[in-house]
């Protein structure tokens, strides 16, 4: 249907998601991706084990590429308001990013065979209820970015609201300086796996 909405969960995501867009021609409203709404899930579950507190309490997002080069947004996360620092020491912060981004490579060897299918799967009906229910809620998500973040063209994690017209607006963050090189790195890799599956496909 032409005015469906599709919502990618396949990995790579991020270039599975722009190869649909090549081929389906939507609005980018109406296509985006699976991606930060599950990483930020998990990092916001390692930052309560880690501080003794409710998930409840903690605000946290995940930017960039789904993958290894995803970049939790420490400057932005908040314990019941409060800087996470105040509850967890920078060097344990370090090692629960590190965690976030392997995350899910943890959850396959548990597994022993496949990967994660539950927690996909509850995020993407996050997603879905979102517009569904035209929430205006802001969620993580791969979308097509049009100039913001500096970055044109190229699908990537980042804030969007979520309501009955399907990804309505992207949010811009204000990032810290390293947050930034980290997300200039992470647009590469994504760009370059983008690039892999695009001549892949088109063998």
């Amino acid at each position: 249907a032409p005015d469906a909405m599709v919502i990618s969960i396949a990995n790579p995501l991020d270039a599975i998601v722009y190869r649909l867009h090549m081929n389906l021609k939507k609005d980018r409203s109406r296509l985006i991706g699976m991606a930060g709404v599950l990483d930020s899930a998990r990092y916001r579950l390692f930052i309560a084990q880690e501080a003794g507190v409710s998930v409840d309490n903690v605000q946290a997002m995940v930017l960039g590429g789904h993958g290894d080069s995803m970049i939790p947004i420490r400057s932005a996360c908040r314990i019941a308001g409060m800087p996470v620092e105040q509850f967890v020491a920078p060097e344990k912060l370090d090692a629960l990013e590190a965690r976030t981004r392997k995350a899910g490579g943890e959850v396959v060897k548990l597994l022993g065979v496949g990967s994660a299918f539950v927690s996909p799967a509850w995020s993407a009906l996050e997603m879905a209820e979102a517009i569904a229910f035209d929430k205006k809620k802001i969620m993580p998500v791969s979308t097509l970015l049009e100039g913001e973040y500096g970055v044109k063209g190229l699908f990537v994690g980042v804030p969007a609201i979520l309501g009955k017209n399907g990804m309505e607006k992207v949010i811009e963050m204000d990032l810290t300086e390293t947050e930034k090189e980290l997300f200039k790195k992470s647009v590469a890799s994504v760009q370059k796996t983008a690039d892999e599956v695009i001549a892949m496909t088109q063998k």
